[in-house]
């Protein structure tokens, strides 16, 4: 438990941005780590006693936070070495990784190696949402609404009767090999493609559900029945059917805050561990009768922190330091606010 009255040294790390980014350098996961590390960091380094350390590529030109003490990687090997060391000498690691390889999990696995404090979900609750087909089991097994959910390896004939579908990674993040299979001959050609490549056993097939694409997040304590439970915001998708994540618009219409918000809640009382900062994936069927469906749980900051952070009146980085000492509600302004994957965050004039 960190001690809101000392000064404390808070190791805070992007992975694409603090060296691990291999052959992602120059993707859009890149630009929206970079934007969500700017924004946390940033909002760390205002907290009273709070000193920053974080990780920069230095591939990657000149480091946007200010106040931060920034340690540049210069090669790929020093990532691991440098995340080890400073995870172990510092007071708690607060890191930002996707879910992709299990890259979030070995960094949380990291941190305890060392010793260290790590400011976030556990290992087990990491790892059950970073495998969106356990996720999907765990959610019809524990009666929370989901879309049906199966291996692409498990897929046959009968698949040409329930197009379209939409595949995706088992590990994916922001719409990462996300695609929409409209009709057979497109069917034929993806699923071939991808099981010659091996990709059968890490790849998922699910039925399209047309609809609202909605997030939120929450900062959630030990007892999850505690949570502070966000608005519930729009998600900006490509629409050229590999649904790549353009941003958002906080907040949503007024009429799925609330059904949204007790879905939340139902669902985080079936995750032991699912701590920290969360957010949720949510589709609310074109349907008007159906009820909103949980999609995928990201256990670690997502991009809506970008518009959040705007429409929140207080800092939110000192609410996830030390959630117990915050006994009244976040306080927001009216929004709405609209932001881009890349970090482009702006007052909307409408509502």
């Amino acid at each position: 438990m960190l001690k809101a009255t000392e000064p404390m040294r808070l190791f805070v790390c992007e992975s694409l941005c603090g060296g691990w980014g291999g052959e992602l350098i120059d993707s859009s996961l890149r630009a929206e780590g970079a934007a969500m590390l700017a924004a946390i960091a940033t909002d760390f380094c205002r907290v009273e006693g709070c000193r920053v350390v974080t990780l920069w590529d230095e591939r990657l030109g000149r480091c946007p936070i200010e106040g931060a003490d920034v340690i540049l990687v210069r090669q790929a090997d020093e990532a691991k070495r440098l995340f080890r060391q400073y995870a172990a000498e510092c007071d708690a690691t607060f890191d930002i990784a996707p879910e992709l390889d299990g890259a979030l999990l070995e960094r949380r696995r990291m941190v305890e190696e060392v010793g260290g404090v790590y400011l976030g979900a556990s290992a087990a609750a990491i790892e059950l949402c970073a495998d969106k087909l356990r996720l999907a089991d765990h959610f019809t097994a524990n009666g929370i609404p989901t879309i049906r959910t199966r291996l692409l390896s498990d897929e046959d004939n009968t698949t040409m009767q329930s197009l379209p579908l939409v595949i995706k990674r088992r590990d994916g993040a922001g719409g990462l090999s996300m695609q929409l299979v409209r009709d057979s001959s497109q069917w034929e050609r993806i699923s071939n493609s991808n099981l010659t490549k091996g990709w059968g056993e890490r790849m998922i097939a699910q039925p399209f559900v047309e609809g609202e694409h909605l997030s939120v997040a929450a900062i959630v304590g030990e007892d999850c029945a505690a949570a502070e439970i966000f608005p519930v915001g729009q998600q900006h998708l490509s629409d050229d059917g590999e649904f790549r994540y353009l941003g958002g618009r906080i907040p949503a219409a007024p009429s799925v805050q609330q059904p949204v918000t007790e879905l939340v809640r139902k669902t985080l009382a079936t995750i032991d561990g699912l701590t920290g900062y969360v957010g949720f994936d949510i589709l609310l069927p074109k349907d008007a009768a159906a009820e909103p469906l949980v999609v995928e749980i990201n256990p670690r900051l997502t991009t809506g922190y970008l518009g959040y952070r705007k429409l929140a009146n207080e800092n939110l980085a000192e609410r996830l330091l030390f959630p117990a000492r915050s006994v009244s509600p976040i306080r927001w302004n009216g929004g709405p606010v609209e932001f881009t994957s890349g970090g482009n965050v702006c007052l909307s004039a409408t509502v």
